[in-house]
Parts: C-alpha cells; sequence; structure tokens
C-alpha cells in the first residue's frame, strides 16, 4: 500500500501530488497537504525529517520524477494532476474531460498525414475563381 511521504501514514483515496524542490514530487496525504498548503512558499518541514515540501507550480510541465511507481499526468488545459490507473497513456483528462490534454492550447497542430492544400496557382476543380462574366460567357 502507498504511504504519506510525511507522515508515513496510508494515503487515502485522493493523494495530493507536492515538489521537493530537488527534481521529485511525491505524495502526501490531505492533512499534510494542508500544512504544506498554509506555508505556501516557504514550504513545510515534516516532523519525521527529509526535504522541505512546497506546493507544485503551474508551469505547464508534467513531473519526471515520483516516488512511486504510478504514472503522474498533468492535463495542458485545465490544472489537473492525477495518477493514472494502467500504465497506458490516458485518453482523456478525467476533469475536464479534453483528448487534448497532453497539448497546450496554444500549440498549433499541423495538416493531418497525407492531406494537401492546393497552391493558389493550381485550378480548385470544376469551379475555379472565375468572375460572373467568364463562367456565362461559357
Amino acid at each position: 500500500m502507498e504511504r504519506c511521504f510525511a507522515c508515513d501514514r496510508q494515503l487515502g483515496k485522493t493523494p495530493r501530488l507536492v515538489d521537493t524542490r530537488d527534481g521529485q514530487t511525491v505524495y502526501v496525504g490531505s492533512e499534510c497537504f494542508k500544512h504544506i498548503e498554509a506555508a505556501a512558499e516557504l514550504g513545510w518541514q515534516p516532523s519525521k525529517g527529509g526535504p522541505r515540501l512546497y506546493l507544485l507550480k503551474s508551469d505547464g510541465m508534467t513531473p519526471t520524477k515520483t516516488v512511486f511507481e504510478r504514472d503522474v499526468h498533468k492535463c495542458q488545459r485545465c490544472p489537473h494532476v492525477w495518477m493514472s490507473r494502467k500504465g497506458s497513456r490516458p485518453e482523456r483528462c478525467p476533469r475536464c474531460k479534453s483528448m487534448l490534454w497532453d497539448t497546450s492550447k496554444k500549440q498549433k497542430r499541423g495538416p493531418k498525414p497525407g492531406t494537401t492544400r492546393p497552391r493558389k496557382d493550381e485550378k480548385r476543380g470544376p469551379r475555379s475563381r472565375k468572375s460572373k462574366k467568364a463562367r456565362k460567357g461559357k
């Protein structure tokens, strides 16, 4: 069973992800998370020792290293961070239901593979851009 990093108690249904500022993110229970929230930028020092714990900054990056084996994911569209139950990539964000949870809103997606746009000098089909007089003259 997974345990709180700060107090070593068993984690509840909603463990919270926090930062140690040494390249590691860890999970804490709701009681310890209240202490971390109250400390804000100063960080909270757990009574059992270990590094100071800080709130995660919402910089849009997914944590790279975690204490537990589960994958941690962060939605790029809303501030939700969650642990996946399966080892595979999630289909959508459980909070906002976006299927594009791993792409930022500002990032533009390119054309689909295999599709091309016609050049300006190429005809666009049977009805290319012509004036009404030119079409009537046919």
